[in-house]
């Protein structure tokens, strides 16, 4: 079989390798762009049918198929590629994990402008799906701000000829998170009529709310409005289809209301779910429906389960018309959902009496029927997802195991160093010799949460006192010699907080400074003139330049460049060994550091 290396024809300058492109498998399914414009994909076409791939792709070897490539980014030139049946295209291969694969998919298209605003927040919904809904880490991973990543939410929301619309430009963005406040067939007929009249976005925005502001569909209780001064009974809705109603003037009260309404229920229903989000705020398809049966069925024992998980909950929908509805029974973890409808459906197909060990969430799987001790079929009941347990009382518990395992702590002076070490390896990053290299292997020292310290003290657990005290003065000397910023007396330590301590350390330790400092040009360089001057004759260089040079020749040094005074130092004879400038000596800055 023909491998990786012999499909490569030609190297280009960008590192791109001639790959012929019936290497290059594509799957759709991962392709980033789901919205594209007519105008620019054949713009594009004629562009690479008149000079060829311009710009390679990016793809990483197959992990099955020897010589065969998985696509990753470019899917929109291997298409184009492929139509008009081009033998080779230009790649470039990276060795990469699945997720890895998917991040540089998304890197290389979420920051090209022009990447679709539709495409955009199809790629949100799929982060926060992978995440659990957690907007903050998606924001993190695409460089978005909140108010950013709420827009393209609100995209998810719109039909599809209105993402279309949006893509040919046809449409602005305005226009497209006015619309996605509709129902999707009221989307459409809205669309219709904005493209047939050439409505700028604000006139829309005003039938828009000739709608939503229609007293008879609003949600909250409209006693006081019956003889509110704002109650209008204007003969005009959206679409003008000559429905008289009234309807609220003023806008801002409305809204107030209908919020407050929003929130009552959503504080309601958060006694019955374990989460509860208005529909607004989640992306359209990051969330699913638990059923009991059925194709996505998850069993009636599965959906009792899932009651008592954290992404159990409710959908409040927030739409003209739907405001204040209630959708039970939400997903809010499709990655944990479709492992259990997946473990249903292998129960169903399995054999009555066969016991096969099903996947099931983190913790625990689910069996297959099993006979009864009197030959009946029995159908086990379904792993329980993690209780939802209330923030109080998890405060509580962590409080209480945090105290009883600090108080064994004390009694134990080995496991105390432990702790101690592996502290001091995570802040400092540095893991020790003598450390258990497997256990190095799978360590990350950027990690928020405490696994990491768990591992290292896990590992430690039969280390001698001997070889803890060895390892914490291993790590200690690393983390003191490689502090990146400035110590105490020669600049801003702001983020260092090793800095003003080594100082301390050498000064009190009386360090000898000799032997890690000698006078260079680098350091010299860093200096004006008249500073050099001083440094000069406090190391005696000027009186060994005199000597060898004549009387008066290091002042004649002096009156040229800074440049040429630097070479001829550099060039010289001079040893600087065993000078150190005054401004390097070992003050105590004890009293300075209290300040900071």
């Amino acid at each position: 079989m023909m491998n990786s290396v012999a499909t490569v024809e030609q190297t280009t300058e960008d590192g791109a390798r001639e790959l012929p492109t019936n290497r290059i498998i594509v799957d759709p399914e991962r392709n980033p762009r789901r919205f594209r414009s007519a105008e620019v994909y054949k713009a594009r076409r004629e562009s690479i049918r008149q000079q060829g791939v311009l710009q390679s792709v990016l793809v990483r070897p197959h992990p099955e198929r020897e010589g065969y490539f998985l696509l990753v980014a470019g899917y929109t030139r291997m298409e184009i590629v492929l139509e008009l049946a081009i033998p080779s295209v230009p790649a470039r291969i990276k060795n990469l994990t699945e997720r890895e694969a998917r991040d540089a998919a998304l890197s290389e298209n979420i920051h090209r402008d022009d990447m679709s605003p539709m495409d955009e927040g199809i790629e949100a919904k799929e982060l926060l799906a992978e995440n659990n809904n957690d907007r903050d880490e998606v924001c993190k991973r695409l460089g978005w701000s909140m108010s950013k990543l709420r827009n393209r939410i609100q995209l998810t929301h719109c039909c599809d000829e209105v993402g279309q619309a949006l893509t040919d430009n046809r449409i602005t963005i305005n226009h497209a998170e006015i619309l996605s406040t509709l129902r999707e067939d009221t989307q459409r007929k809205a669309l219709e009529i904005t493209l047939k009249n050439n409505l700028h976005h604000d006139a829309l925005r005003e039938k828009i709310e000739a709608l939503s502001l229609k007293l008879n569909i609003a949600p909250f209780d409209k006693t006081d409005c019956q003889n509110c001064p704002h109650n209008s009974s204007l003969q005009s809705n959206l679409f003008d289809t000559g429905i008289n109603e009234g309807r609220c003037l003023n806008k801002q009260c409305f809204e107030q209301k209908t919020d407050e309404f929003l929130e009552e229920t959503r504080d309601t229903q958060r006694e019955s779910f374990n989460r509860v989000e208005l529909d607004r705020d989640i992306a359209e398809g990051a969330t699913t429906i638990i059923a009991t049966s059925g194709q996505n069925g998850v069993g009636r024992d599965q959906f009792s389960a899932c009651q008592s998980c954290s992404h159990y909950g409710a959908l409040v929908k927030t739409r003209p018309g739907q405001a204040g509805n209630v959708q039970p029974h939400v997903c809010f973890d499709l990655k944990c959902h479709k492992v259990k409808v997946s473990s249903y459906q292998e129960l169903i197909a399995t054999d009555s009496g066969a016991s096969t060990s099903l996947p099931g969430n983190a913790g625990g799987s689910t069996s297959a029927k099993v006979k009864g001790s009197k030959g009946k079929t029995t159908k086990p009941k379904a792993e329980a997802s993690a209780p939802a347990t209330p923030q109080k009382i998890r405060e509580r518990i962590h409080s209480v195991h945090r105290h009883a395992a600090a108080e064994t702590v004390r009694t134990r002076p080995t496991q105390a160093k432990a702790i101690a070490l592996a502290e001091l390896m995570v802040q400092s990053k540095q893991v020790p010799e003598g450390f258990d290299p497997s256990v190095a292997k799978e360590l990350s020292f950027y990690d928020s949460d405490t696994k990491t310290r768990t591992m290292i003290v896990k590992s430690l657990a039969g280390a001698s006192d001997t070889l803890i005290d060895d390892m914490i003065a291993s790590v200690a000397s690393k983390t003191v010699a490689e502090s990146t910023r400035q110590m105490s007396g020669l600049g801003s330590r702001e983020n260092d907080p090793y800095g003003a301590l080594a100082a301390e350390l050498a000064r009190t330790n009386g360090a000898d400074l000799t032997s890690h400092f000698t006078m260079d040009r680098e350091y010299l360089d860093a200096h004006t003139k008249p500073v050099i001057k001083t440094l000069l004759q406090a190391s005696g260089f000027d009186h060994y330049y005199d000597t060898a040079n004549g009387q008066s020749s290091f002042a004649k040094l002096l009156k040229e460049k800074k440049s040429d005074i630097l070479d001829i130092v550099e060039k010289s004879d001079f040893s600087f060994s065993g000078f150190v400038p005054d401004n390097m000596a070992l003050a105590d800055h004890s009293t300075d550091t209290d300040k900071q």
